[in-house]
């Protein structure tokens, strides 16, 4: 799935992003991924709020010593809307409708 949980959002607006970053050199840092096979693909370690990074943490103890690389816990702050689409149709029971 894509999207929003189907229950909702955070219950807040999001006002910060919490992001496992791996580094590959001096000025030279990748997003941590990790590949979860229930939701068929890779899932960066990102999160919007400090309790989601406590179980992307548990992903980036077990994984890290995998590749030996350092890892960093970043938090970005600044907030820029850049673009917004708006919503089209009706969701049903008010939950934001996932693209097919």
């Amino acid at each position: 799935m894509i999207g929003p949980t189907p229950t909702g959002g955070l219950g807040h607006p999001v006002t910060e992003l919490w992001l496992w970053v791996a580094e590959h050199g001096p000025d030279d840092e990748g997003v941590v991924a990790v590949h979860v096979e229930a939701m068929g693909g890779w899932m960066p370690l990102l999160g919007a709020d400090p309790s989601t990074q406590k179980w992307m943490r548990l992903f980036a103890e077990k994984y890290q010593p995998l590749n030996g690389l350092p890892y960093r816990l970043k938090r970005f702050q600044l907030v820029e809307v850049v673009e917004e689409l708006p919503m089209k149709g009706t969701p049903p029971s008010g939950r934001v409708p996932y693209p097919d």
